[in-house]
């Protein structure tokens, strides 16, 4: 259960840094239409700057978000590959206990018709 609990943590942290992410892409657009509209109307020089200056702002912006977000989705595809290694090893272990009662089955019923 707490596995799971990683699990679907890790995916809504994913989801949320993807979601910040396409707030951040938009943003960027935004500044850049910004920057080609005061170029186009011929603006002031300190405009224009600062136009050109928020544009590389949330571009960055934007680019250190993807990193966020890709790690999220690392760290949630680890959590759901770990999550699936604990499975394979209980269902091993399972198997196992379950292989060692059939013996102990087998053993009994060649015993009791030995007996008979």
């Amino acid at each position: 259960e707490a596995s799971a609990q990683e699990r679907a943590l890790a995916a809504k942290e994913a989801a949320e840094a993807d979601e910040i992410l396409e707030r951040q892409i938009v943003e960027a657009e935004r500044a850049k239409a910004l920057l080609e509209q005061s170029e186009a109307n011929d603006e002031s020089k300190e405009d224009r700057a600062e136009a050109s200056r928020r544009a590389k702002a949330a571009e960055a912006a934007a680019a250190e978000q993807e990193v966020r977000a890709s790690d999220a989705r690392a760290r949630a595809a680890q959590a759901a590959v770990e999550a699936l290694v604990r499975a394979e090893e209980a269902m091993a272990r399972a198997d196992a206990d379950l292989r060692a009662k059939q013996r102990s089955l087998e053993a009994r019923i060649f015993l009791a018709q030995r007996d008979a």
